[in-house]
């Protein structure tokens, strides 16, 4: 990625609509100060590579007491993958 080197996102889908790589990201450790930290740099570097979370981006973040809902990774799905 220009700028910040080879990036290994979470998961990474072709879109069948687009042809487009769609990048998921899930941030499941957002109540540590370090690692909020990284993403907020990984969030950036994707934006000066013109990835934008809603488009190519997929963001979904957890904490400890804020566990990922599987019905919104339902629909997620359904919105961007199919």
């Amino acid at each position: 990625m220009k700028g910040v080197g080879i990036v290994y996102p979470d998961f990474t889908f072709l879109s069948r609509k687009t042809k487009q790589e769609i990048y998921w990201e899930h941030d499941g450790r957002m109540d540590d100060p370090s690692y909020v930290r990284n993403a907020v740099r990984k969030m950036h570097a994707n934006e000066k590579n013109d990835i934008y979370p809603g488009e190519r981006l997929i963001l979904t973040f957890e904490t400890e007491k804020s566990v990922l809902d599987t019905a919104i990774v339902q629909r997620i799905v359904e919105k961007y993958l199919r």
